[in-house]
């Protein structure tokens, strides 16, 4: 039997999108290459090339902040009644693009965050001694798993979905569900994949920490070398949790807690003064259609892509956006697809796709992908992809 459909275009979006019938779309997730990763680009802590060094891959050309008007009236035009629009981009692409998008029609929900962090009890090795994360401050330096320290360039707080992972050594650490440790076979992996036995990579350190010796009045310091194996005992679901993350210098973005065990941080992302740290996806409707689990948070966790297509999402967090927003079979679009990560949302969830780019590569590579996720492809000889040859309903 074959598996959910998909049809891929090249070209301009806004030309892509006029070609299809007005109400045939169910749902629209896309990332357009908007005007601020230009700038980003060109300062400072971002790559400075056409050509990224973290992939094999050109970057794209950019979609001015001009055409969002000719864009947002076009996804308003294919979109059914009652139906969802969801548009990465960044906070300040997203002052630009919400009254455009009010203008041609979409009522604005919210932005919606991903991110991942520690809870802010959680205690980390630094030169100054043990600090809990929510005290450590830029400037601050933290060990390494090779060896030595590294300097915290910034530090966040947020609020997500968490659990309390209790350790063999006697201590509790909140994460976000999806923060990462390194296991003792060197292995990254997300909290919510630990279980009761999983052990942690962990490197001996030295833990200072300040005391009041006796019948003084000076501060003496101690040194103490942590267990060299812990694991966990118990994971448990504890809710929405405030939390705290740090970005470190390292390349690796890996840190020690205060027992020696190795966590990672969130990749660091794009920009010039304060980096960012997240991304948003504007949330938007036409009509009005009850999301299918009013449950979800508002901040997705997922760790972000590194070394793979320029700007390239997780598919995990747009498979949230379709299972919120769409029903099995239904028609999911991405007029800027990229490498395709929201097509490959759309098939692992039994949704058909429809994609469309301006480079030839990232056709070839969604082809690609979609098709290895058990998609099947329909080759339309109009110029339009009609819902009936996508084996939907028309």
């Amino acid at each position: 039997m074959d598996g959910p459909k998909f049809h891929l275009a090249q070209g301009d979006a806004v030309a892509w999108l006029r070609t299809m019938p007005a109400e045939s779309i169910d749902l629209v997730v896309t990332d357009p290459p908007y005007e601020s990763l230009e700038k980003h680009r060109a300062i400072g802590t971002t790559t400075r090339l056409k050509h990224s060094k973290a992939s094999s891959n050109d970057w794209f050309s950019i979609f001015p902040n001009t055409r969002f008007p000719e864009l947002f009236s076009e996804v308003y035009r294919v979109l059914r009644k009652n139906t969802h629009f969801y548009l990465y981009c960044d906070p300040e692409t997203m002052f630009v693009a919400k009254p455009m998008a009010e203008a041609a029609g979409f009522k604005f929900w919210k932005p919606i965050i991903w991110d991942k962090c520690l809870g802010p009890d959680t205690l980390v090795w630094t030169e100054r001694g043990v600090q809990r994360i929510a005290d450590i401050q830029v400037g601050d330096r933290v060990a390494i798993p090779e060896g030595g320290t590294t300097e915290v360039r910034a530090t966040r707080r947020t609020r997500a979905l968490s659990l309390r992972l209790s350790l063999s050594d006697g201590t509790d650490v909140i994460a976000s569900r999806e923060h990462r440790f390194m296991l003792a076979d060197r292995r990254i992996v997300e909290a919510r994949e630990l279980e009761a036995g999983s052990t942690f990579c962990t490197r001996p350190v030295l833990s200072r920490f300040t005391v009041l010796a006796p019948h003084a009045a000076a501060l003496t310091r101690n040194w103490i070398e942590r267990p060299p194996a812990i694991s966990v005992l118990s994971v448990a679901d504890v809710g929405e949790q405030d939390l705290v993350d740090i970005s470190v210098a390292d390349r690796d973005e890996l840190f020690l807690l205060a027992n020696g065990v190795v966590t990672h941080n969130c990749a660091i992302g794009m920009g010039y003064h304060y980096r960012a740290r997240y991304e948003c996806i504007l949330f938007f409707e036409k009509g009005k259609r009850k999301l299918n689990d009013l449950g979800v948070a508002d901040i997705l966790e997922a760790k972000r892509i590194n070394g793979g297509y320029p700007a390239e999402k997780p598919p995990s967090v747009s498979e949230t956006l379709i299972r919120q927003s769409t029903e099995r079979g239904e028609l999911v679009i991405d007029p800027f697809m990229g490498s395709g990560s929201v097509g490959v949302a759309a098939i692992n969830l039994g949704r058909a796709f429809c994609g469309n780019d301006l480079c030839v590569e990232a056709v070839d590579i969604t082809r690609k992908r979609l098709t290895d996720g058990g998609g099947s492809e329909v080759t339309v000889l109009a110029s339009e992809p009609s819902r009936g040859q996508l084996g939907l309903s028309v």
